[in-house]
């Protein structure tokens, strides 16, 4: 039995490449139990990117089935994953289990005693391996000395590197396993997580778009009014394309091309690296997501109670803030840089606990990750490692993220008219240019909430 969680995909998949080398049949599940989320479970958008993303996978076995059957499966709201997967071995005579690991605090105290329960009432042996991450955290250890801690800056990503250097290269991505004997079990359970009010469409999920859209990072990835980014997070999320795979990829295009496009790789590099530190670091303070990880800020004072509305639907009277919250509630997307404004509006300017931003984050994002975005927001709100002190303001951060306004009047239309100078900062145009532009602020576009 291959387990599936979050390594959605067939190629450079360890465990399922290892069951595939025994020679007997093996039978693909996918388990999702919430209540083993850790007060976390997926959010309406990320359900609905894995409602595609499951179905690529099934195609992708079905193409390498060679004439297996399916065999249904049954639950209850009781049920975890162990029952589920048991009800699988049982029925059809496994006597392994492969999956590869997750790093969340609370799923690796799920899979420890999935394997002890396996050994102990099944005699079934389990077996993980790495798929997820280039480093898995005990094995980075980069707070292991002093020198490494307080010389390179305690959370930074320099003080990660530093702590994975003497592990050497990960290895290479490995190859589609060969033809082999699929066994599906018929889920008669699944149902459609379409039901996400914000996502409007298909966002083209697939092994083969994330594949197709690694790396391609752009000198000028701080746009948002083109599309200079690969816009891979979500395939990586997911799992529908590895980790490896975009690191060694990177990787030949920094050894190998000119030198624009061997820095572009240099940044994937780096946020592959910040991806791992965001996973070690959740490993290593399982409260990350929860409680501010310095603890004098749980008594910081924030402004509450606070109308959430404005913020979470683009309605703040600030064009950029509420190009991105607009984009990210139709798409379940919003580009990294746009992201840092609007988190950075929400704790700078509308003094809100950020926890607030990580939740709707969560629940919004298609690439909702909670080791990524505990540690982000953490950072964003200065109770985190990295007390980020650097504050976007939504006006100026817009000659960098939109200079000609192109992406504010693609998600505020109701600003279209307005000349480049002020399509920013509508309050600041002239009654006859508002006028002549058809906006009233308060009528057709909001007033600045603060």
């Amino acid at each position: 039995v291959v387990w599936f969680r979050q390594d959605l995909r067939v190629r450079d998949n360890p465990a399922l490449h290892a069951a595939a080398r025994t020679g007997r049949p093996v039978v693909a599940c996918f388990v999702w139990c919430p209540k083993e989320e850790g007060g976390w479970p997926m959010g309406g958008a990320t359900r609905y990117w894995l409602h595609h993303a499951l179905g690529s996978l099934q195609a992708s076995l079905r193409a390498r089935n060679a004439g297996g059957t399916s065999s249904p499966s049954s639950s209850s709201s009781s049920s975890s994953s162990f029952d589920e997967l048991a009800a699988v071995v049982r029925e059809c005579g496994a006597k392994d289990v492969y999956c590869n690991r997750v790093y969340e605090p609370w799923k690796i105290a799920r899979d420890r005693e999935c394997e002890r329960k396996f050994s102990a009432e099944l005699n079934v042996r389990f077996r993980s391996f790495n798929a997820g991450v280039l480093y898995e955290p005990w094995d980075a250890r980069p707070d292991a000395t002093d020198d490494a801690c307080w010389n390179s800056g305690y959370g930074s990503v320099r003080f990660f590197l530093r702590g994975c250097a003497r592990l050497g290269e990960p290895p290479p991505p490995l190859p589609p396993p060969p033809t082999m004997r699929v066994r599906l079990p018929a889920d008669k359970r699944a149902r459609s997580y379409t039901e996400h009010g914000g996502v409007q469409s298909n966002p083209g999920n697939g092994q083969s778009n994330g594949q197709s859209n690694a790396p391609k990072a752009s000198t000028e990835r701080f746009r948002a009014d083109v599309r200079t980014t690969a816009r891979i997070s979500p395939y990586v999320r997911h799992g529908e394309l590895s980790v490896r795979e975009v690191y060694h990829s990177a990787k030949a295009i920094q050894v190998g091309s000119r030198k624009s496009r061997a820095r572009s790789a240099a940044v994937f590099l780096r946020r592959l690296a910040w991806r791992d530190l965001a996973y070690w670091s959740l490993w290593r303070f399982p409260r990350l997501c929860d409680e501010p990880l310095r603890p004098q800020y749980a008594t910081q004072w924030w402004a509450l109670p606070w109308d959430p509305v404005a913020w979470q639907f683009g309605q703040t009277g600030y064009p950029l803030v509420d190009a991105g919250m607009r984009e990210l509630w139709a798409t379940g997307y919003v580009p990294n840089y746009v992201r840092h404004v609007v988190a950075g509006f929400l704790i700078e300017y509308l003094n809100v606990d950020w926890r607030h931003g990580q939740l709707w984050f969560h629940d919004t994002l298609v690439d909702a990750d909670v080791a990524i975005q505990g540690f982000m927001w953490q950072n964003g709100g200065h109770s985190g490692m990295d007390q980020w002190n650097f504050v976007m303001h939504p006006v100026y951060a817009a000659k960098s993220a939109d200079p000609d306004g192109e992406y504010v009047r693609r998600w505020c239309p109701e600003l279209s008219g307005l000349p480049r100078e002020y399509v920013h900062c509508p309050w600041e145009a002239p009654a006859t240019t508002l006028a002549a532009a058809n906006v009233a602020l308060g009528r057709h576009y909001p007033k600045r909430i603060v």
